[in-house]
């Protein structure tokens, strides 16, 4: 909502511009901003810089910079500098010009949140003498004025502001880098300049002795940004570096441990480092382990990588096989298929990965002890014996997949996205799973009939339109909306006519039932007659 909506009767106050101002209208427009500054939001000190500026009453200019203090540095409500700074340029209805001689003589923190708002305007030259007059202000509020203005799009606005952060930088504490975590982020987003050596000062700054206990006290109880900011900007020569990744390990974003993972010092606790990783929930967190390992050091890491090849992603799986033939553990795929065979015979657990790599590897001799797979109580296993049965070419395929449509959601999904991308030639057994069973199997054999294309789809789109089940009703009208789309505008496309008639049948019923269903599909269909 507009701040005029939310503070109607304020504004009015405020926006009374008298010749006289009484002492009573005075009472009223500083109560006016005491009361915005206890229930407004940030982003709405762009609405009163003007009551600091135009203002000749000081008791009100007073008032209005500490509404605007208070709502800046108001815990409670943090601030989202890029929606103020977005916000800011094309707030500002007076005369900036003529205004920034009227911001001094208020307090330091007060100033700078003053001169930084004033560093936020369209005009360069303003932006450039309000950020001279912030860095008179010697206070901790003019860092995100500073940090916004690294990206301003005027050079000469842009070296000032670097030379101020880069000046300011050895003085402040890690908390007050940590807070701007936003700011620096939108920054590496950038490529309005080039500020790796700002970066590379900050990393080198992080990284200094006194910011050890520190840096360690957020990676352990620190909000998530500011975790994260950390591990990134966290320097590899920095004490103690095997202590703090250590924490970061142990976090539960996986984010997290993914950057610590990207940053693992090679020391005597790599290697158990790494396979704890290998066996993390997240596939994020186990590539950036793999990656971790130096390629010229393979051949050390050879049980790591041997691990890996049973890994459930595919990327890892493949990353390790690639490393274990360029190091001549294994010649080629045939060596790592006997590896997965070996395993599936073992007495020790069988996982996805396990099978979906000999489904990689295999062969079609490898069929039968895929397809003994296939009636695992658990549905993931299920649905990976029938891809990697489907990798190596077996035989009868076609039948598994239409009857794995009857099975449970993981699997029955993945066999209609190959039978979507290999159309089966057994329409009638097809037909049969969307004429009965469950509701998923019915929807999932609709879309293979749907990806027929043209009228073929057309036609069984209308037949579940007709069904007696609502909710696949409604699911086969989307689909229908989509097909009208595609083909309502084309003049022709090719047909067969006797797939014509079946719909003109299907199409007759659905108008018996609905009278004048689509009158413009009834105009194509009996077109192309």
């Amino acid at each position: 909502m507009d701040f005029y909506q939310r503070f109607k009767t304020q504004a009015e106050i405020l926006q009374q511009n008298k010749w006289y101002m009484s002492d009573q209208l005075v009472k009223d427009k500083i109560k006016a901003l005491e009361y915005i500054g206890l229930h407004g939001q940030p982003t709405d000190v762009p609405h009163l810089m003007r009551y600091v500026s135009d203002t000749k009453n000081k008791a009100i200019r007073s008032a209005a910079a500490q509404t605007i203090a208070t709502l800046l540095d108001d815990q409670t409500k943090p601030v989202d500098w890029l929606r103020l700074y977005h916000g800011c340029h094309f707030s500002y209805e007076f005369d900036a010009k003529q205004s920034l001689h009227k911001l001094t003589g208020f307090p330091a923190d007060q100033a700078a949140h003053l001169f930084g708002l004033m560093t936020l305007h369209r005009d360069g030259f303003i932006r450039e003498a309000a950020l001279q007059r912030l860095k008179q202000c010697q206070s901790d509020n003019a860092l995100p004025y500073i940090l916004m203005r690294l990206n301003d799009w005027v050079p000469q606005v842009q070296k000032i502001a670097r030379d101020m952060f880069l000046q300011c930088l050895p003085a402040l504490s890690l908390q007050q880098l940590t807070r701007r975590h936003d700011l620096f982020a939108w920054l590496a987003r950038s490529t309005r300049h080039d500020l790796t050596h700002v970066t590379q000062q900050v990393t080198a700054h992080m990284g200094r002795t006194e910011h050890r206990g520190a840096l360690l006290d957020i990676l352990i109880a620190g909000p998530y940004h500011e975790r994260l900011f950390c591990l990134k900007h966290m320097p590899q020569n920095i004490n103690r570096l095997s202590e703090l990744i250590g924490v970061a390990l142990q976090d539960p974003a996986p984010e997290i441990r993914q950057w610590g993972a990207r940053k693992l010092p090679q020391d005597a606790l790599f290697v158990p480092r790494i396979k704890k990783l290998l066996k993390d929930k997240a596939t994020r967190v186990r590539i950036a382990a793999l990656r971790r390992i130096p390629e010229n050091h393979w051949p050390d890491y050879t049980d790591v990588l041997k691990l890996a090849v049973f890994d459930g992603c595919r990327s890892i799986r493949e990353s390790a096989r690639f490393a274990l033939k360029h190091i001549g553990v294994f010649a080629d795929n045939n060596d790592l298929a006997a590896l997965y065979r070996q395993r599936l015979h073992s007495e020790q657990p069988i996982t996805v990965g396990i099978i979906a790599g000999l489904g990689e590897t295999g062969t079609i001799d490898d069929s039968k002890l895929l397809t003994g797979y296939l009636s695992d109580s658990r549905s993931k296993i299920r649905a990976a014996a029938l891809l990697a049965l489907q990798q190596i070419n077996a035989t009868g395929m076609e039948a598994r997949l239409i009857n794995g449509l009857k099975d449970v959601g993981k699997v029955r999904k993945l066999c209609s996205a190959i039978l979507i991308e290999h159309p089966p030639k057994d329409l009638d057994a097809l037909i049969a799973v969307s004429e009965q069973g469950s509701s998923g199997s019915r929807k999932e054999a609709f879309k293979v009939l749907h990806s027929l294309g043209g009228l073929e789809a057309l036609k069984y789109i209308l037949i579940f339109i007709l069904d007696e089940d609502p909710d696949l009703a409604d699911f086969a009208a989307v689909y229908y909306d989509h097909w009208f789309e595609k083909f309502g505008t084309m003049p022709w496309f090719i047909h067969n006519k006797e797939t014509w008639q079946e719909v003109m049948d299907v199409w007759d019923k659905l108008n018996h039932k609905i009278p004048d269903y689509h009158p413009g599909m009834d105009r194509l269909l009996r077109s192309l007659g």
